[in-house]
């Protein structure tokens, strides 16, 4: 891919981000319709242009930036400031400032998020927005420039239909029938379980604001039901899979949302500062935390384009490999012994059961001579090989490694390597050889290559390695079941299972 190509989608990314949706067609079509309000289309234009000149100024990685992942908040900053004031040297110069701040932001909570494995949605962007509009209190020569957004072309509907369509197009800072209508119908084009999640979304969260407050039309006036249908559609769709039960979580979520947005505009209004998506981002985020730290099975580990190509993806690898579709590649090659298996003797009990220790061995010993030292052990200092694709999140290769018949037990781990698969989960490797890794955090990491090392670091009684997945990228995570995808036992070949254990 050229440089070109690559800077067309870091430009288009973000707008389709905005809807959930990774395709660079529906990237475009939105920036087309931002333009329905010149002012947001062409500040939402400068606030990604200083975000890339940003990024290249502090040589940021461009295996980060091509995603489009870090652009999507500034966009949303800049058509912020588009939506207010009019495009001048002002305004432009302040929608520079803070497209800066909002992309260091947005990648600073996102590695702090990642650990948990949170998104953080558009929470830099409700940040830095409100920092905007408090500050804009004090800036006169910008006040004078405020839009006065009503005048804007627009066509009648019946409300209960404008308020849909008017809280859709306020995503992107597009309040109108005409911007709703168009955003609909290209969502209805690239996603039928979007559609369907964003209209049940918006008209519970209506119904059941109508209810507290007493008044139907005047929930439909609300200008910060995008909220709810924001809500539906990342709890059932996007960060969780598209069922039946996600359906009614996605309510609860909903109805959360109701409260919320009601609670901080109240807050807020001392200030007159929106509430934007800040009720969202607080519902979406405890939501992921809680049903990450419960291990809930209903999470779309491997996000794809569209909810349908994410749950097409599920069901396929259930039909073809069952529930456990984690799967990895052996950490070693050559000829190896399961040491200790999923729920074996010593430490894979209760929340940490699912792990494997694989260690080397010659005629029934795993050592030579008495095994009085760690480089009398056949695997002590064999490579330790990636079994997946993907970024290092933690790491640590500074502790010693044990004299045999020692353990450290502050230190259970040892020297060790977490990396976050393409897939969406978690690999810890522990009890590493000091100094032995090859990656630092941040790096990516191809299958089957060298990462480290094997020692005897950490609570190990004997040289080994150890391996485990979980659903957070901390050390020490509670494990989920895996299998790997293929290997040879007794002669056989083997795929998608695990090795059986064989007493030394």
């Amino acid at each position: 891919m050229t440089k070109q190509a690559d800077l067309i989608i870091s430009i288009l990314k973000p707008y389709s981000s905005l809807l959930f949706l990774n395709n660079k067609y529906v990237g475009l079509a939105l920036l087309l319709i931002t333009f329905t309000n010149p002012s947001v289309g062409i500040s939402g234009m400068f606030s990604i242009f200083f975000t890339i000149l940003f990024a290249e100024l502090i040589e940021f990685k461009e295996s980060y930036f091509v995603q489009g992942f870090y652009i999507y908040n500034s966009l949303l900053v800049g058509m912020g400031v588009g939506f207010l004031f009019t495009p001048s040297l002002l305004s432009i110069g302040l929608i520079a400032i803070a497209s800066a701040f909002t992309f260091m932001l947005s990648f600073m909570l996102n590695r702090l998020f990642s650990v948990y494995k949170i998104p953080i949605l558009s929470l830099p962007f409700s940040i830095v927005t409100m920092f905007i509009y408090l500050a804009s209190l004090k800036y006169s020569n910008l006040l004078s420039s405020l839009i006065n957004n009503s005048t804007i072309y627009d066509i009648e509907l019946p409300l209960i239909i404008s308020g849909f369509l008017k809280s859709l197009g306020t995503i992107f800072f597009l309040p109108s029938n005409i911007a709703g209508f168009m955003i609909l119908m290209l969502v209805l084009s690239f996603s039928r379980i979007l559609f369907v999640m964003a209209l049940s979304g918006y008209y519970f969260g209506i119904t059941l604001h109508s209810y507290f407050i007493g008044s139907f039309e005047q929930a439909l006036y609300d200008p910060y039901a995008f909220n709810y249908i924001l809500v539906a559609v990342a709890l059932c769709g996007v960060f969780l899979l598209p069922t039946l039960k996600n359906f009614f979580l996605s309510l609860v979520g909903v109805a959360i949302s109701v409260l919320l947005t009601d609670a901080i505009a109240i807050l807020f209004n001392y200030y007159a500062i929106p509430v934007f998506t800040l009720p969202f981002n607080i519902t979406v985020i405890v939501f992921i935390f809680i049903l990450s730290i419960t291990y809930y099975r209903g999470f779309n580990l491997n996000i794809k384009e569209t909810p349908e190509a994410s749950l097409s993806n599920y069901l396929s690898t259930i039909f073809r490999f069952g529930e456990t579709h984690v799967k990895l590649s052996l950490p070693f090659s050559g000829e190896w012994s399961v040491y200790q298996a999923f729920d074996d003797t010593w430490t894979h009990k209760g929340e940490y059961r699912y792990a494997y220790d694989f260690v080397k061995s010659k005629e029934g010993k795993t050592y030579a001579n008495e095994g009085l030292y760690a480089k009398d052990y056949y695997c002590f200092g064999e490579s330790v090989l990636a079994p997946v694709s993907g970024y290092v999140v933690a790491a640590r290769h500074d502790l010693v490694d044990n004299i045999i018949g020692e353990v450290d037990r502050v230190n259970n781990w040892g020297n060790h390597i977490i990396i976050k698969s393409d897939s969406g989960f978690f690999v810890e490797i522990s009890h590493l050889m000091q100094y032995s890794l090859v990656h630092k955090v941040g790096d990516y990491v191809e299958l089957n290559t060298i990462i480290a090392k094997c020692g005897n670091s950490g609570y190990s009684p004997e040289p080994h390695i150890h391996i485990q997945t979980q659903y957070l990228g901390v050390l020490g995570g509670f494990t989920q079941e895996f299998c790997f995808s293929e290997y040879i036992q007794e002669n056989q070949l083997i795929f998608n299972s695990v090795p059986k254990k064989v007493n030394l």
